[in-house]
């Protein structure tokens, strides 16, 4: 006669006070009918307890059955769960169960809720600007020193054909100098703009982190390895952001910008932008932190 067994007592999700279900063979077996008048073989009689090892699907060890149930889990007959009760390794805390995390990479981080990350976006877009109209201001001073400086002698009038109306306008002299300035304060622009992005894409590929991300403890990881996405990922995500956004005058970036809340299936808000590059935010201010460098830079 085989040992009956009480379910996976290695079964990792399983918590450690949860009492073990039944093993395989005791579910689904018809009990006795208490209402016939004989009992079956090795069936104990109405009011004794069972012992170790009955058959016929009757509760182990340790467990007293009440009067006219049958096989499978005690209370329930035909091992069902009631009405409205989970089964075993759905949901929690019913049944002992915690529910399983669909990224292995980022095991025991804390998700971040979808109102913090559009807040750290919020922040992000906030902060950005005022950081892009100060320098996108500062290019311009060559421009505006070049206009302040212009002699009287740069202007000249002009007469329409008829002779009935004047206008200043600059000598080819002071055009080619304000021009000049021109050009210099766009290239100043843009490559003040282009380090800023520079150090933004090394900051969230290298470390998972923007300013908002920053201010809030959270940080963008891999939701396979926890580790950040990398430049390319990084690169190709904001190119797609950016590129649909401008396509769209703006409908595209709101809306993934908004998208954690749209997030119903994995428990971790994605953004339709983390989700396509498979990246979640995690929150290592309240939870432990996936990135593992040494030197590590928060």
């Amino acid at each position: 006669m085989s040992t009956p067994t009480n379910g996976d007592a290695n079964d990792p999700w399983r918590r450690p006070n949860e009492p073990q279900q039944p093993g395989l063979g005791q579910q689904g077996q018809p009990g006795p009918d208490p209402r016939q008048g004989q009992q079956g073989y090795g069936q104990p009689a109405y009011g004794s307890s069972p012992s170790y090892g009955q058959q016929g699907g009757q509760p182990g060890y340790g467990s007293s059955p009440s009067y006219g149930q049958q096989g499978g889990q005690p209370g329930q007959p035909g091992g069902y769960p009631a009405a409205g009760q989970p089964g075993p390794g759905y949901g929690y805390p019913q049944g002992g169960y915690l529910a399983r995390n669909p990224y292995p990479g980022v095991e025991g981080a804390r998700p971040t809720g979808a109102g913090l990350q559009i807040g750290a976006a919020f922040v992000d877009n906030l902060i950005l600007g005022v950081i892009f109209g100060v320098l996108g201001g500062l290019s311009f001073i060559p421009l505006f020193a070049t206009l302040a400086g212009l002699p009287s002698s740069a202007y000249r009038r002009t007469t329409n054909a008829s002779g009935t109306r004047t206008r200043s306008e600059l000598t080819p002299e002071a055009t080619n100098a304000v021009l000049g300035s021109v050009a210099a304060s766009f290239a100043i622009m843009a490559v003040l703009f282009i380090i800023v992005g520079v150090l933004l894409w090394w900051w969230l590929a290298t470390r998972g982190k923007s300013i908002g991300n920053a201010i809030f403890g959270l940080r963008l990881v891999s939701q396979e390895t926890g580790q950040p996405l990398g430049w390319g990922p990084i690169f190709l995500r904001g190119l797609l952001v950016w590129g649909t956004s401008t396509l769209t005058s703006g409908i595209m970036g709101l809306l993934f910008w908004l998208s954690p809340l749209f997030d119903s299936t994995s428990g971790w808000f994605q953004a339709w932008q983390d989700k396509l590059f498979k990246g979640v935010v995690i929150n290592h201010r309240e939870g432990p932190d996936t990135y593992t460098p040494v030197n590590r830079d928060r």
